[in-house]
């Protein structure tokens, strides 16, 4: 057994798992926060918490930053999130991707199907900037315009 002083110093492992947090960005945006693995074993939640999100606003800002592990399942949760944006006339933008997310997309030849701006974008609380305002409630570009990051 260590003394409590020695484990505050251990570095924090990563817990495997998911866990989200969502918040109303604007009138029409929700800014939803995803942690942690998005993976065969998580994609079944995931994929009932980006819905449930995008069926209360237009716009969808998943937030990704803090995902630390995707894989092919992972990115077909958000690659059915944007297919069912497109059809239902919402929109979907992936924040602040993992570098996978991207390479991923490139690899597959995918790089449409998915929007991942290419700069961080910041997603404040209700009540931050106007700026991510104006960004999340503007017109969606047309499917082709779409580029992930090169």
């Amino acid at each position: 057994m260590h003394p409590p002083e020695s484990q505050a110093r251990e570095p924090q492992r990563l817990v495997p798992g998911l866990r989200f947090s969502r918040a109303r960005v604007s009138a029409e945006a929700v800014r939803l926060t995803l942690s942690g693995e998005l993976d065969m074993a998580t994609a079944a939640r995931a994929a009932v918490l980006i819905r449930r999100a995008q069926d209360e606003s237009r716009l969808l800002i998943c937030e990704v930053s803090a995902v630390w592990f995707v894989d092919l399942t992972g990115l077909r949760v958000l690659l059915d999130a944007a297919a069912y944006a497109e059809r239902s006339h919402r929109r979907l933008v992936v924040a602040n991707a993992p570098p996978i997310v991207p390479s991923m997309l490139r690899v597959l030849k995918l790089e449409h199907a998915l929007e991942v701006p290419s700069i961080p974008l910041q997603t404040p609380s209700a009540g931050g900037c106007t700026s991510i305002r104006r960004h999340a409630t503007a017109p969606s570009r047309p499917r082709d315009a779409r580029r992930a990051v090169r």
